[in-house]
C-alpha cells in the first residue's frame, strides 16, 4: 500500500455503518481508497455507494466539514487528537516519574499533542482570530485547563 492508503478504523468517518466492497480477506471491506487530494469510494452495490454520498460531515485531508461548512465543528473535531495527546502525556509523565517536572510536560505537550491538535488550524481557526474571540477555541479553553492542572 504505498501510494494508496485504506481506511477502515475512523470512529468519525463518512463511511461508519456502511458496507464497503469486499476483499479476498474474510469480513474486510474496504469502504474508500485516498491518493493525494483524491478520493474514490468503493462498494459492491449502488445503495451502499449512494450512502457515501449523502452525509452530513466528512473529512478531508485531514479536517473535518459538515454540510454547512461550520468551521466551530471542524475546531471541534480537532480537540479529539488535542484531548488524546494530553491523556497520552499524562499517562507517560506518571509511568515515568515526571509529574512533578513542569518543564518536561510543557516540551511533551509542545512536540506530541498541541501539534496533533492544531492540524488544518489555518482553516479552521480563522473565526477565533477575531478581536474577542481568541479565548474561545476548545483547544485554547482544554489547553488553559491542562495547564492549570498540570
Amino acid at each position: 500500500m504505498d501510494e494508496y492508503t485504506l481506511l477502515d478504523g475512523d470512529k468519525n468517518s463518512v463511511t461508519d455503518g456502511v458496507p464497503g466492497a469486499l476483499t479476498a480477506i474474510p469480513n474486510f471491506t474496504v469502504t474508500h481508497l485516498l491518493f493525494a487530494d483524491d478520493l474514490a469510494f468503493v462498494a459492491n452495490r449502488q445503495p451502499n455507494l449512494q450512502a457515501l454520498l449523502y452525509t452530513d460531515h466528512f473529512k478531508y485531508l485531514g479536517m473535518m466539514f459538515d454540510k454547512n461548512l461550520n468551521l466551530s465543528a471542524a475546531a471541534d473535531a480537532a480537540l479529539q487528537p488535542f484531548m488524546n495527546g494530553t491523556f497520552k502525556i499524562q499517562r507517560f509523565a506518571q509511568e515515568y516519574n515526571l509529574a512533578n517536572r513542569l518543564h518536561a510536560l510543557i516540551w511533551l505537550l509542545k512536540t506530541y499533542s498541541i501539534p496533533a491538535g492544531m492540524y488544518a488550524s489555518q482553516i479552521w481557526a480563522t473565526p477565533f482570530l477575531k478581536q474577542g474571540k481568541e479565548m474561545d477555541s476548545p483547544l485554547q479553553k482544554w489547553l488553559l485547563a491542562t495547564l492549570k492542572r498540570w
